[in-house]
């Protein structure tokens, strides 16, 4: 029996570390998630840097852009639709109302920038899609919706009603 008494305590022995590697091993991985969650609040505190050199534009600009200023707004992610116009047009001020009122929507202001002014050299009736570049001619655009229709479907990164009209 005192062979049998000597195995007994090891094995409670044995067991007791087990027991004692298990808890360690729990307050570890607590302490981990403790922290990362601490980490993640502390860096959701802080306000992102966007640079001194990053501008911000409206969401219609009434001039014409720069090709510094139209790379800007693309690499922000937002399309632009290049509107220019000579002062002869006669269906040119519908059309302007139709992509302001495009821009400045509660569901695409986010999404674009419209440049628009009066120009007697040049003319321009397109949407440059952020991130890819593509140009799409929008001089067939006569509403909205087909405006939406051709934002939505180039678009990379498209605003909810875009994702809602594929369901």
């Amino acid at each position: 029996m005192g062979e049998i008494g000597f195995y007994s305590y090891k094995f409670k022995l044995n067991f007791m570390k087990q027991q004692q590697k298990q808890v360690l091993m729990a307050v570890f991985i607590a302490f981990i998630m403790i922290a990362s969650a601490i980490g993640f609040a502390l860096l959701q505190g802080v306000p992102k840097d966007l640079g001194p050199d990053t501008p911000t534009f409206p969401n219609v600009v009434e001039r014409v852009l720069d090709p510094e200023e139209k790379l800007a707004i693309l690499r922000g992610g937002k399309s632009l639709i290049e509107f220019l116009y000579p002062s002869n047009c006669t269906y040119c001020f519908e059309r302007r109302i139709m992509y302001e009122n495009f821009a400045k929507s509660q569901e695409f202001k986010d999404y674009v920038v419209l440049e628009t002014s009066v120009e007697e050299n040049v003319t321009a009736d397109w949407i440059v899609i952020a991130y890819t570049g593509d140009q799409t001619d929008l001089s067939d655009v006569n509403t909205t919706d087909d405006l939406m229709e051709i934002f939505c479907d180039s678009s990379v990164v498209k605003p909810n009603i875009c994702v809602l009209q594929e369901i």
